[in-house]
């Protein structure tokens, strides 16, 4: 079994899922271990899979105009949010920073499944929160062969090329900012508070 990134509650609307992450170049023996229940779990729910995921798309909160991604908070810890969703064309990979895969805890497989379906389907991806490594991060989730991606995103100083820069949708950059600027000042605010 491959190492953990990262355990805690995976959390979208009103569904919560103890979920773990692993590195993407460390899950030969994850996606082993889960790919057959990811499988059997679509199989059985073919002829529900279509209203479920009518389902999820209506209860979700999607960012219309973008500007809703501004106002996203410092996640609790152990707790990966994920505050809304975009097309997959309004993010570029040249914003990804470090990959990592998914899994639930046992037990946990099915609303994991039909959140890679709807993904997968619809072409959204999630925009949230994460603290990783001690450190608050915002993050992408979208689908790859049927699992479910977890990239972190690069801040717009951390884009040095401005070729790189020019792929960031503007509104994301200053939720980007945003979040960042809020991050640094919980951190001076927690180093206060210890002195």
């Amino acid at each position: 079994m491959s190492r953990s990134a990262w355990t805690g509650m995976f959390s979208f609307g009103m569904v919560n899922i103890p979920s773990y992450l692993v590195a993407a170049d460390e899950i030969s023996d994850e996606v082993e271990r889960h790919k057959p229940t990811f499988d059997e779990i679509r199989e059985k729910n073919k002829t529900k899979r279509d209203f479920k995921i009518h389902q999820f798309t209506q209860q979700q909160h999607f960012f219309k105009d973008l500007s809703d991604i501004k106002s996203l908070s410092i996640p609790p810890r152990h707790v990966m949010q994920i505050h809304g969703f975009l097309p997959a064309q309004e993010i570029d990979s040249a914003c990804f920073d470090k990959s990592f895969i998914l899994f639930p805890e046992s037990g946990a497989t099915e609303p994991l499944v039909l959140l890679i379906d709807a993904l997968e389907e619809k072409e959204f991806v999630g925009i949230g929160t994460i603290y990783l490594r001690n450190k608050p991060v915002m993050l992408a989730v979208h689908t790859k062969r049927g699992l479910l991606m977890v990239n972190t995103l690069l801040y717009p100083d951390q884009l040095n090329d401005d070729d790189k820069a020019a792929h960031l949708n503007k509104t994301l950059k200053e939720a980007l900012e945003s979040f960042e600027q809020k991050v640094a000042d919980a951190a001076k605010h927690e180093s206060s508070a210890r002195a």
